[in-house]
């Protein structure tokens, strides 16, 4: 209406601000909805304290002052006695409650291990292991943690590798440039699945477990040397769900070595068999 400094485009971008914030405040509350039931009893409890106090200090005074300097010396007294235990507590609650790092559900990385969090206390957490073994760890081991906490479920993508060994004589710079090229057609053609425009780099890597690997084994020559070669991919989800990220991952792997025979690459062969990261914790 005329006379009232409200127009139509304040009032929408004021209604679609009210609606991002109210959004965001739900995210936040179901993101942690086992802190915040966690500490319900507590608060409840303060909450009754509160009112006690208020209460005595209204009509009893001097009955609070007596019992306020009785409390004082008890905790002076347990602060001695129980100084590690009152540090566990402040580093637990500093943990839980300012730093938030994890929630139950989510798959989170702990001194290179990978775990999944089923219950939250107020000292300890418990994990199940990739061997579904309950892990049970002080929050206060937590929050000293050199490594800090990587979750996996809050995690927006999930980089991949897949790694060949080519025999050294095939690991020239063409070569590697179709490869690298390849793989980064193959995740343009698949948007939903992989990152388009993301790294899809070729590196040479040292032993371990960091991606697929496999060889072919009547394709290797005698005495030849290998050369281990990592090719990079994002892929669009996250390490919650790991089952669709290793498949996909899988296929990737396949479709780089029917490259690589489509190429006439000797791959080298290997003694294990083909393997891939562990990710069923």
């Amino acid at each position: 209406r005329s006379g009232i400094g409200i127009t139509e485009d304040s009032f929408v971008e004021a209604l679609m601000q009210m609606h991002c914030d109210t959004r965001e405040l739900v995210s936040r509350i179901c993101e942690y909805k086992s802190i915040f039931a966690l500490f319900h009893s507590i608060v409840e409890w303060a909450y009754y304290l509160s009112v006690l106090a208020v209460t005595v200090a209204v009509f009893w005074p001097e009955v609070l002052v007596k019992v306020w300097w009785t409390l004082s010396s008890i905790l002076v007294a347990v602060s001695f006695i129980f100084g590690s235990l009152v540090k566990d507590v402040c580093e637990s609650l500093t943990l839980i409650l300012f730093i938030r790092p994890f929630d139950v559900g989510d798959r989170v990385t702990i001194a290179d291990k990978r775990l999944l969090v089923v219950e939250l206390n107020m000292l300890t957490t418990t994990f199940l292991n990739g061997c579904n073994e309950l892990v049970w760890l002080r929050n206060s081991q937590i929050f000293s943690e050199r490594s800090g906490v990587c979750n996996l479920s809050r995690s927006v993508h999930t980089e991949c590798g897949v790694e060949v060994e080519l025999c050294a004589e095939e690991s020239t710079f063409a070569n590697l440039r179709k490869l690298e090229k390849f793989v980064r057609q193959y995740c343009e053609a698949l948007p939903e699945t992989w990152v388009p425009g993301a790294n899809n780099g070729a590196a040479t890597t040292g032993s371990g477990n960091h991606g697929c690997v496999c060889g072919v084994a009547d394709s290797a020559i005698p005495g030849a040397g290998m050369v281990r070669w990592k090719f990079k991919a994002v892929h669009q989800a996250n390490l919650h769900g790991p089952h669709q990220v290793r498949v996909d991952t899988s296929r990737l792997l396949s479709a780089v070595l029917a490259q690589c025979v489509s190429m006439c690459l000797r791959l080298h062969r290997q003694a294990s068999p083909a393997i891939a990261p562990d990710y069923n914790a």
